[in-house]
């Protein structure tokens, strides 16, 4: 028996799940600070921000890229001082 799976399905799942860990991530590392970060806290929040975005070139699929601009607007919305 052989069991249809859809690569793009397959990859949307995986894509979803990584975008919200680095959601989750900029949310346990900042959601306490109330705007009052450090430098190193800048550094690091950035250096996160550019995975984010990095990842969409690991997927190749533009479908994909609205999950990002609303994550990315999500985290602006919470923490503005990182953009």
């Amino acid at each position: 028996m052989y069991r249809s799976i859809s690569y793009k399905s397959v990859l949307q799942k995986n894509f979803q799940e990584e975008l919200h860990w680095y959601e989750e991530e900029f949310d346990i590392m900042f959601k306490n600070k109330q705007e009052r970060y450090t430098k190193q806290e800048i550094e690091i929040g950035n250096q996160l921000l550019n995975h984010l975005t990095e990842i969409i070139n690991i997927y190749h699929h533009e479908d994909f890229l609205h999950q990002l601009v609303e994550i990315l607007n999500n985290l602006e919305r919470k923490y503005p001082s990182f953009f």
